[in-house]
């Protein structure tokens, strides 16, 4: 019996050390870098790894060590990708569950994280939407429901809810929303564009009119759902043009460049005449843009 038992401690020694330097085969250790303060090589190749093996069992541990060279080495744009793996690749991971723990209970850092996520996120994907989602109803479960008492983070969670077609989140927060719609500051005005039945073209030229983060990521979500004959048409065209030129940094070359784009005889209607007009205006050219008109 005793010689069977240490066959058994044997045979699991062995496998447990055959797993180890598998393991050390297979990923990057940070503490195998920081010996020659190479911290950059570990950037490197973390990303690598996660980016070939992103479904591989020790991607979580890669991706919260990658967040904290990331953070050691003041590298934001690390630190970006790195949580992005963690919310919203494995969620459920024990690296990412300890992550989503490590903040307070409805802690605005992560509320302010949450935000920042969607803005940076790619609007027009519905995969994009469903992780967010999927990610946000387990942080919810963790922080409690506090955590979408905040305003701008609902905005976003319904409008990407609609997206991904999460009823829970979409009507949950519709409720509280219409709430807040009838203020008569810019976010009771982005609310109404929002949750009206407007369409996709009048939603966005509304939008354009108010100031604001949450207006600017409403517009941005909106602009993400065009189909491409939608965003390529001469009402959308015309659009841009106006955004270019009247907004905080004018760039009147690309101005024209996209009048250039448009049908001749869109060219020649009054409205973009004015347009190309003001253009030269801008570049204080004002004998062509006299002539223009």
């Amino acid at each position: 019996m005793m010689d069977l038992l240490k066959s058994i401690f044997y045979l699991l020694t062995l496998s447990a050390i055959g797993s180890l330097v598998f393991a050390e085969e297979r990923i990057p250790f940070y503490e195998d870098f920081l010996k020659e303060s190479d911290l950059k090589g570990f950037i490197e190749e973390a990303e690598s790894f996660l980016q070939e093996s992103p479904d591989a069992m020790e991607a979580p541990r890669v991706a919260m060590d990658l967040l904290m060279v990331g953070k050691a080495a003041n590298q934001p744009k690390v630190v970006d990708k790195a949580t992005d793996f963690l919310l919203f690749r494995v969620p459920k991971s024990l690296p990412s569950l300890q992550f989503i723990s490590s903040f307070d209970q409805g802690s605005p850092r992560m509320i302010n994280l949450l935000k920042i996520k969607a803005d940076q996120g790619d609007l027009g994907s519905k995969d994009f939407a469903v992780s967010y989602c999927r990610t946000l109803l387990f942080v919810a479960k963790i922080h409690g429901p506090t955590l979408l008492k905040d305003a701008s983070l609902r905005i976003r969670a319904y409008l990407l809810a609609t997206l991904a077609e999460v009823d829970e989140i979409e009507l949950s927060s519709e409720a509280s929303l219409k709430a807040l719609s009838e203020k008569d500051d810019s976010l009771g005005k982005t609310l109404r564009i929002i949750l009206s039945e407007k369409d996709l073209f009048s939603k966005i030229e509304g939008l354009s009119e108010i100031s604001g983060k949450d207006a600017k990521f409403c517009l941005s979500f909106y602009l993400a759902q065009l189909e491409p004959d939608q965003a390529n048409s001469d009402k959308m065209l015309g659009f841009r043009i106006n955004q270019i030129l009247f907004g905080q940094n004018p760039d009147t070359n690309l101005a024209r460049e996209l009048m250039t784009a448009l049908p001749k005889d869109v060219q020649q209607k009054p409205s973009f005449r004015s347009l190309l007009a003001f253009s030269h205006h801008l570049d204080n050219n004002t004998p062509t843009a006299i002539e223009v008109l």
